[in-house]
């Protein structure tokens, strides 16, 4: 959350050779030189706009990915997905499932906890159509509710008055406002996986593709151990081609 995206265009820009600088002393400089402008990152095939959209496109390939993470009832559980949390509004039983969080941002991902909208302590089980269709239609006979809930048909269905469901948001603009001179909004343990999916994707007319290769590897791979719930990284093996 302390790494600058003009930190990370730094590096990306270092491993595909788009530094300006005709010394190793000017290039150096321009390294360390942020933000960023054309004058120091000038380069025909990699310019300065479309290493930040790079960069942009990997974080947001990583969001996805912890907002994408469940348990065995396919509720998000990722330890990481507080960096992008929001709630729905209040939803009534059989209501459609949002597209957008209470602050109006995109949801990704996977839904997660489902709360009672007046006690919000009172967190819900997930169950099946059935046995919450059973609730409501024989409540009479029921002692307590059973505070039930579960996603079918694009909607929600629950055993209480209105619920809302934890979610998380994302939206490219906040990161197209930030790359300049702001920061990322992943940890910061995720800059190199950043990097690499960047990297990956820096292949222009079949420029770059060895060292593509390289870091693509690393950064499907980060990925995967997201998607499985970790909050570590691979280690980046880098090859001649690197």
């Amino acid at each position: 959350m302390s790494t600058t995206y003009a930190k990370l265009v730094s590096e990306i820009a270092k491993h595909v050779n788009a530094l300006a600088g005709a010394t190793a002393s000017a290039a150096a400089t321009n390294y360390a030189t942020t933000p960023h402008t054309t004058s120091t990152i000038d380069d025909v095939v990699y310019p300065l706009a479309f290493l930040q959209d790079l960069a942009i496109n990997a974080h947001g390939r990583i969001a996805l990915a912890i907002a994408s993470c469940v348990n065995r009832e396919g509720i998000g559980n990722h330890p990481w997905r507080g960096f992008f949390r929001d709630k729905t509004s209040n939803l009534s039983h059989g209501a459609n499932l949002p597209t957008t969080g209470s602050t109006g941002k995109n949801i990704i991902g996977a839904f997660g906890e489902a709360y009672d909208a007046s006690d919000t302590d009172q967190l819900l089980t997930r169950a099946s159509v059935q046995r919450i269709s059973k609730y409501k239609n024989n409540s009479g006979i029921y002692t307590n509710n059973p505070w039930l809930w579960t996603i079918s048909g694009g909607q929600v269905w629950h055993t209480t008055t209105n619920i809302t469901i934890d979610v998380c948001v994302y939206e490219r603009s906040d990161q197209v406002s930030a790359v300049a001179s702001g920061n990322i909004t992943v940890p910061d343990v995720l800059a190199d996986l950043i990097v690499a999916g960047a990297v990956a994707a820096a292949t222009v007319n079949g420029k770059n593709l060895d060292q593509a290769g390289t870091f693509a590897g690393y950064y499907q791979a980060g990925l995967a151990m997201i998607a499985a719930g970790s909050t570590g990284i691979p280690q980046l093996m880098l090859g001649t081609a690197a």
